[in-house]
């Protein structure tokens, strides 16, 4: 008998966290008994206190602003209802998960250990949950210094860049260990990603699209200072970021690659310091750009620039810089970039002719032929987000895509984090 119970104690502390978690439903419009035991007796929206551990889903509809503040540090899940996952067959409709859940107002995590998840979308469409207000500054905020959430597969809209010029989308005072992932974020007055004091968090798979800049409030793509750490942004677009740069921050430990920044045609803003940049007077170090494509940029600097301020260890290898207005470096080591159109001298520099792209007009910045020569950076660099191996076919390409078809299972893990 001793031994069946401590072989019943021993299950039950192998059994996975969430094969243990309950599961929950909300629907807008749901008449049931509001219970949220399945999908005829839905919440019609999320209750004020979620149990921790569990799975809430949400089928399409209309819901209001909300706010994480339930304590705990045991993961607890929020997920789109999607027709192959939406927990109980029971009162479900395919309508349910068909589409999208909208949320009219500011979402806020105020506790840790969330995962918010849409389930489908990327790029610019299909998106499971979508954030759209037409009153809040804020579309996400992140307050009293979160931690471990994962944002994945959400569309957040903001009113335009003629409207508020206070207006961000993504707002932390204060998080850490963030992975913001599959999202397009897009028009926005001012920043769409405004970060203080946040470190150790991942921003990867994005669609950025359209901010606005102005003599009085001043705006990046990302804007980070405030003791923001060896933060990663990777695998991302960047379409018509106008301000400072695409890119400001302080801080040590950055990396930046496998993104592309780019202005469409007629685009009439332009940026300052640089693509990825700092502000004058802010210290940047042992940050890496590597692998990344700029492309039609305008403005004084579209290049990798850090104040005077900045210490060592920043580098910039195997970048593609295509038909852009000015590219100059500051406190930043940088070699093995390619050059369409004019560059500054390096000892391993590409200078190129044409178009390298598969198709610029259609925003299509694949390669339509290698641009050899790279320097092999390593594991940390060494799948574009397409997931292809740089130098699987023994060439590593300039850019943010490697050229062929030589596909990884999955990019590598960011060095020295713990992502949730």
């Amino acid at each position: 008998m001793k031994k069946l119970i401590l072989l019943v104690l021993l299950f039950f502390c192998l059994v996975p966290e969430a094969a243990l978690a309950a599961d929950h439903f909300i629907r807008a419009g749901a008449t049931g008994n509001n219970s949220g035991s399945d999908w005829a007796n839905a919440w019609t929206s999320l209750p004020a206190t979620l149990t921790r551990g569990d799975v809430y889903y949400i089928a399409d509809g209309s819901y209001p602003s909300y706010t994480f503040s339930t304590a705990g540090t045991t993961k607890t899940y929020i997920k789109k209802a999607t027709l192959t996952d939406h927990g109980t067959d029971s009162g479900w409709q395919s309508s349910y998960g068909d589409g999208t859940a909208t949320f009219n107002a500011v979402i806020t995590f105020k506790t840790s250990y969330w995962v918010f998840d849409g389930q489908t979308g990327s790029g610019k469409t299909g998106y499971g949950f979508k954030i759209i207000s037409a009153g809040a500054n804020k579309l996400m905020r992140f307050d009293n210094t979160p931690s471990y959430i994962t944002v994945k597969h959400v569309e957040m809209q903001h009113r335009g860049t003629s409207t508020e010029s206070g207006d961000d989308i993504i707002y932390t005072l204060g998080a850490n260990h963030l992975t913001i992932s599959n999202c397009y974020l897009h028009d926005s007055g001012r920043a769409p990603i405004l970060l203080r004091g946040t470190t150790d968090s991942v921003f990867e798979y994005l669609y950025v699209a359209r901010n606005m800049s102005t003599a009085a409030e001043h705006s990046e793509g990302i804007s980070a200072y405030g003791g923001t750490h060896r933060n990663i942004v990777r695998y991302s677009v960047w379409e018509d970021i106008t301000g400072t740069g695409i890119l400001v921050f302080d801080g040590d430990g950055w990396q930046v690659y496998g993104n592309v920044f780019f202005y469409t045609p007629g685009y009439t803003y332009s940026i300052g310091n640089g693509a990825v940049a700092t502000w004058t007077g802010y210290k940047v170090t042992n940050t890496k750009v590597h692998n990344n494509t700029f492309v039609n940029l305008k403005g004084y600097n579209a290049g990798v620039w850090f104040d005077a301020t900045s210490g060592g260890g920043n580098a910039a290898y195997n970048n593609l810089w295509y038909s852009c207005q000015k590219i100059s470096f500051g406190n930043v080591t940088h070699d093995y970039n390619s050059f369409y159109g004019a560059g500054p001298s390096e000892t391993h520099s590409q200078s190129g002719s044409g178009n390298p792209f598969v198709d610029s007009a259609s925003n299509n910045f694949q390669l339509g032929g290698a641009t050899s020569g790279g320097l092999d950076l390593g594991s940390t660099y060494n799948t574009d987000m397409n997931g292809n191996v740089r130098g699987g076919d023994g060439v590593w390409d300039r850019g943010a895509y490697e050229y062929g078809s030589s596909a990884a299972s999955a990019p590598s893990a960011p060095t020295g984090l713990t992502v949730y």
